[in-house]
């Protein structure tokens, strides 16, 4: 059938529905009508029962009244005659006055309207009766149904001729445009779905445009999806060729087989490894058609993966090829699915022969490698990328205490080398170990610190060599040992070398003191001399007599300095007397008075009577010493500086590590300065360390009087915080005895009368020489210069009964002079005077021949005891 009889079909069907839908409409349409016509008609009959009652009430009131009974009926006959009204009647006190009409019966519904008849009488109602109006419900739809007729057929007629509309205007809108598109829906082909399709018509857009366009759409998107299946197809003989000609092109064998184990394509690299060709080998049963020994390792793969139907990758398994050579293949069995269903298998295979024999090989050599790794002394770690060890041989197991189950795979920076020698943490990124994985150089540290499993710690030196594979960096190998030996040696080396240190330090030390006691002691021979001599000539006043003492005694401290800084530099002793502190801090006092500012204060509390082994001029070199110290701390600001003297018996806690129990004197000095910080207070006995400015001071002060005090067998401490001052503590050991008191310089002098050679290369020094030994006695004969006293002497070697010479002097030395004389006059007494030299000792002076070996400077009293000590031993 055509689509011009479908679309007739269509339309005789509508037709039909709309003459059936306009049938049911009229019907519809006229029973509303007759429904409302017999609306209208009660509504009439209640307007006719109300007009009649109101218009008849009066004259049935004024006839009842009159007592006319049959004026009453004949009104009652009048009022039924109207259409409405069926029935009417009077009732009074239930009974019936007067009736007219037939009362309606039946089912039917009836319509009542009552009016009431009262008569007007002086002023009063009075009842004559009830109206009663009845109309039938019957009668109303008779009337409202006289003309369904003619409505009926009215209306039928306009539904008719609407429905004709309907029908012509569905045809021409719709039918025959849905007719023309099914027509080019059913001529439309695959190479015609690029034409879209139009309706020829001038109405705006409506569905059937809207149907117009989604059948372009549909087309539009036909003709894509037309496009892409050709190109899919296209791209599937592509591929296919494609992969067909990777297949044969591959090294590796593939085969597949059918769910009947049936091998139907095999590639050239599967017959190249099976040696046979890809024909042979397509078409046979993978399970029955090859040898058991070609098999029998391989077929439990096969059918593991048939049964599981999951992929399974089989490695190094023993292939027996046609040729009957020994193969090893691996590769992957895939199971081919569909919905579920076994299809068939695909199968690679690669032949890892050469591989296999060159595992073996490696595995060969890793173990000669093990071998050596576990024979090597020195700790060998292995590590990965990320740090982490690898490998542990068992040195460093034995180094570390970690064993392989314990460290493999742990980063081995955290574990062993997380702290610097200094005891800072070792940031990861710093971490000589760690470098060599982002660099390609090998990182060499010869001090390092690395951490045991037990916490404690061990001195090692290491290299970190990256690992290089195909020029990437895998790893990195650290190789360690532990170097606590080499440490212990370098640090006894660094001992001898500081004990060498200080021993030139010291030696320089007393070069510098050697060569300034020289000059030193000379002015001092000036300063003595001279006092000596003003002390022996003055008279008359007690003043400058005591003043002229305590330039001496001064002096005389000035002189035992010099001695206290030789005997220093050379690490001597000297000699100590049992004595009392407290007159020697008085002195000290004394003389610092003088030089402090009067900003700073001084205290004493002198409150000891012990009596100790000491030298005093090292006692007062301690005392100027710390108290030196105290005034330059409190320079700036001024305060208090405080001289303490106690007695103490000292018991366990020591108040020093050297110091013995028992009774010491405790002498503290304490002031109010800056005070110190800790790290401060840990160098301030050290040689040369010093914190004042350039020209200040010169480190030494401190360190000798730590040197006095320990040669004294006590100690030194000090207290101090930055802010609150600093304390000194000396803590010297008491003895039992009576102690030595200095006495006043004895001016009884021995004086003589012989001839005397007296020489040294300084004039002043002659000068004063000269006049002492005459205030003596003694004839004279001076010379500044040992060359010319020489002559003099070669000239008149009887003239001088003694030879009074200096040891430092220019071109000969009093010691080269001394011998010269000697060689002449043997018998003659020589006196060698020197304020310091390191070429000739009293020993050596002996040994010359000399009498008398006096050190500079020189008192008269000492001058003159020894001269007549020397001159009356040669007489005896």
């Amino acid at each position: 059938m055509d689509l011009n009889t479908h679309s007739k079909k269509l339309a005789h069907r509508l037709f039909l529905i709309v003459i059936a839908f306009s049938l049911l409409a009229t019907l519809l349409i006229t029973g509303i009508h007759c429904y409302f016509d017999y609306r209208t008609e009660l509504a009439d009959a209640d307007r006719v029962l109300q007009q009649i009652g109101d218009s008849y009430q009066h004259v049935i009131i004024d006839t009842l009244w009159k007592m006319d009974r049959s004026q009453v009926e004949l009104l009652l006959q009048g009022i039924c005659q109207s259409p409405y009204i069926q029935f009417a009647k009077i009732e009074h006190q239930g009974g019936i006055i007067a009736q007219s009409g037939a009362k309606p019966s039946g089912p039917g519904r009836v319509r009542l309207k009552e009016f009431k008849l009262n008569y007007s009488y002086k002023n009063q109602d009075v009842p004559l009766g009830v109206l009663h109006l009845e109309s039938s419900h019957g009668v109303l739809w008779a009337k409202a149904l006289s003309n369904i007729g003619l409505t009926l057929a009215y209306n039928s007629i306009i539904v008719l001729f609407v429905a004709i509309f309907v029908y012509w205007v569905f045809q021409r809108l719709v039918i025959q445009h849905l007719s023309f598109i099914a027509q080019r829906l059913q001529d439309v082909r695959a190479e015609d779905t690029s034409t879209p399709l139009v309706l020829h018509r001038k109405s705006k857009p409506d569905e059937l445009e809207n149907l117009v366009q989604s059948i372009n759409t549909m087309q539009d998107r036909l003709l894509s999806d037309l496009s892409e299946r050709k190109r899919a197809e296209q791209e599937i003989v592509r591929l296919k060729n494609f992969y067909e000609t990777i297949l044969e092109s591959i090294i590796d064998g593939v085969w597949v087989t059918d769910r009947n184990d049936v091998i139907y394509y095999a590639n050239k690299g599967m017959g190249k490894i099976a040696g046979l060709s890809p024909q042979k080998i397509a078409g046979a049963n993978l399970l029955k058609d090859f040898p058991e020994k070609t098999m029998q390792f391989f077929k439990a793969y096969y059918l593991q993966a048939k049964e599981t139907l999951l992929p399974i990758y089989y490695d190094a398994v023993i292939m027996i090829i046609h040729s009957g050579q020994k193969t090893y293949q691996s590769g992957w069995l895939i199971p081919m699915l569909q919905e579920g269903a076994y299809l068939g298998m695909i199968c690679t295979a690669q032949d890892i022969t050469a591989r296999r024999q060159a595992e073996e090989s490696i595995q060969r050599l890793s173990q000669q490698n093990q071998l050596i790794l576990h024979a090597a002394g020195e700790g060998i770690i292995g590590l990965d990328l990320e740090g982490r060890v690898t490998f542990i041989n068992p040195a460093a197991t034995a180094k570390t205490g970690f064993t392989p189950e314990e460290i493999i795979g742990k980063e081995l920076h955290a574990i062993t080398h997380h702290t610097k020698t200094d005891g800072s943490p070792y940031p990861l990124n710093e971490c000589p170990i760690h470098q060599p994985l982002q660099a390609r150089s090998t990182q060499r540290v010869r001090d390092a610190l690395m951490w045991k499993k037990d916490g404690t710690s061990f001195p090692a030196a290491f290299s970190s060599t990256p690992m290089m594979e195909n020029g990437e960096i895998i790893g990195a190998v650290v190789i360690f040992r532990d170097i606590t030996e080499r440490k212990e040696a370098e640090q006894a080396r660094a001992r001898l070398e500081a004990q060498l240190f200080q021993a030139q330090k010291m030696e320089a030390l007393g070069t510098l003191a050697g060569g300034i006691a020289h000059d030193f002691n000379n002015i001092l021979s000036v300063i003595l001399g001279y006092t000596d001599m003003a002390l022996l000539n003055v008279t008359g006043s007690e003043q400058l007599s005591t003043d002229l003492k305590q330039v001496f005694k001064a002096g005389q401290r000035a002189k035992e300095l010099v001695k206290q800084i030789l005997a220093f530099s050379r690490q001597g002793q000297q000699e100590r007397l049992p004595l009392q502190i407290s007159p020697i801090i008085k002195e000290a006092m004394t003389m610092l008075r003088a030089s402090l500012p009067t900003t700073i204060e001084i205290r004493t509390k002198l409150q000891s009577d012990g009596v100790v082994l000491a030298d005093p001029t090292g006692i007062h070199q301690i005392l100027m010493n710390l108290c030196t110290n105290a005034a330059h701390a409190m320079r700036h600001q001024g305060g208090i500086l405080e001289i303490i003297l106690l007695n103490t018996n000292l018991n366990k806690p020591l108040p020093h590590p050297e110091l013995s129990p028992g009774k010491h004197i405790k002498l503290s000095v304490i002031d109010t300065g800056h005070g110190m910080p800790p790290e401060m207070q840990k160098r301030i006995f050290d040689p040369f360390f010093t914190t004042k400015t350039a020209g200040e001071g010169t480190g030494l002060g401190l360190s000798v009087v730590h040197g006095i005090v320990k040669n004294h067998q006590g100690a030194i401490t000090v207290y101090s915080e930055p802010g609150q001052g600093t304390t000194f503590n000396v803590y010297l050991p008491c003895v039992t005895g009576e102690a030595i008191v200095e006495t006043e310089p004895n001016l009884l002098l021995a004086f003589g009368k012989e001839r005397i050679l007296l020489v040294d290369d300084e004039k002043v020094i002659i000068e004063l020489g000269k006049q002492m030994l005459e205030h003596l006695g003694y004839e004279v004969e001076v010379f500044n210069s040992s060359m010319e006293a020489l002559q003099a002497f070669q000239a008149h070697p009887d003239k001088f009964d003694l030879v009074i010479t200096d040891q430092t002097m220019p071109r000969m030395t009093g010691g080269e002079l001394a011998r010269e004389i000697l060689t002449i006059r043997p018998d003659l007494p020589i006196i060698l005077c020197t304020g310091f030299s390191e070429s000739i000792t009293a020993e050596k002076a002996r040994d010359i021949g000399i009498k008398a070996f006096v050190m500079k400077p020189l008192v008269i009293q000492e001058l003159a005891k020894t001269i007549r000590r020397v001159l009356d031993n040669r007489e005896k």
